[in-house]
């Protein structure tokens, strides 16, 4: 609720523009929506509510209020194996503006681990997996690199997901 106590601080103290989204993917009409003003804000997570309490399914989602973050998005996956980390590829969403919204994706393009956001976010992505004492396994994780450097934005204990679709990309790189 707008009530809360936490909500309405960062509301009226965080930078904006600020994102307003559900947790939950798979619901109709929960758009992520770029939020300029607090009034702006506090209408899509009313909105939101209104989603939410007219879902069918039960849903348990949540509202999210988050800084948006202005920098590139980068997504690294790796494999470790006794608690050491390989980055066994580095992708850029190619994010653009269409159909009257801000940040499209149009897909993934595969980056050069030379380049200076991957340069910078794989040593980060890896701080991030000994932190969060990942052992075995492939990590998927996405980090937007800012001109003060990365920020971990998610970080999945599994592979790439999108259904496999860039496997033959990543066969011919």
């Amino acid at each position: 609720s707008l009530d809360d106590e936490s909500i309405a601080s960062f509301l009226d103290n965080d930078k904006y523009p600020m994102v307003v989204k559900l947790d939950e993917v798979g619901i109709q009409g929960g758009k992520i929506k770029l939020c300029h003003t607090k009034q702006d804000a506090k209408d899509h997570f009313q909105y939101l509510l209104q989603v939410i309490a007219s879902s069918k399914n039960g849903t348990s989602a949540q509202i999210i209020c988050q800084e948006f973050l202005r920098g590139v998005e980068v997504m690294v996956d790796s494999v470790s194996h006794n608690s050491k980390h390989k980055t066994c590829m580095v992708w850029r969403y190619d994010k653009r503006p269409a159909n009257g919204e801000r940040h499209v994706n149009f897909g993934m393009i595969p980056m050069a681990s030379e380049s200076h956001e991957a340069a910078l976010a794989i040593p980060y992505v890896s701080q991030c997996l000994t932190a969060m004492r990942m052992k075995n396994g492939p990590s998927h994780a996405k980090c937007i690199v800012t001109i003060d450097g990365p920020i971990l934005i998610e970080l999945n204990f599994r592979a790439h997901g999108g259904d496999g679709s860039w496997c033959h990309l990543a066969k011919a790189l």
